[in-house]
């Protein structure tokens, strides 16, 4: 016997296992079933999300990153200039309708990682500043 689980965003399936009349498993799933990541008595605002998802917007060209949520700023630098082969040092975010925010080094990316969890936001949008 198999079991599977499927990974959907951060939440997690859990399959139910039953037997069917002609004495052959099934597996069913049910909503009842699922199960969030780090589920906690006591949620911590700190744990809302263990990744990102980003749309990077430069030029007419819009690209989505999947990132870990404590990502460095280099690091984060690194994997756009990877992404949309360019070299970029900076970037704005925006988060709803909100103004835009420039990103400059890491302490303004501390800053932008703790109003998305503030928020409860785990996709944003960021714009490239050339």
């Amino acid at each position: 016997m198999t079991i599977f689980m499927f990974e959907i965003g951060i939440k997690k399936w859990a399959p139910r296992l039953i037997e069917s009349e002609d004495d052959k498993d099934e597996i069913q799933i049910h909503e009842d079933l699922i199960i969030e990541d780090n589920p906690s008595l006591n949620p911590s605002p700190h744990s809302i999300t263990s990744e990102y998802l980003m749309t990077c917007n430069f030029m007419d060209f819009t690209s989505d990153i999947r990132l870990p949520a404590e990502i460095t700023f280099s690091d984060l630098l690194k994997e756009i200039n990877r992404k949309l082969e360019c070299d970029v040092n900076t970037f704005k975010y925006k988060i709803n309708d909100e103004e835009m925010i420039m990103v400059e080094n890491e302490g303004d990316w501390n800053i932008a990682k703790m109003n998305l969890r503030e928020q409860k936001i785990s996709c944003f949008d960021i714009y490239i500043v050339e």
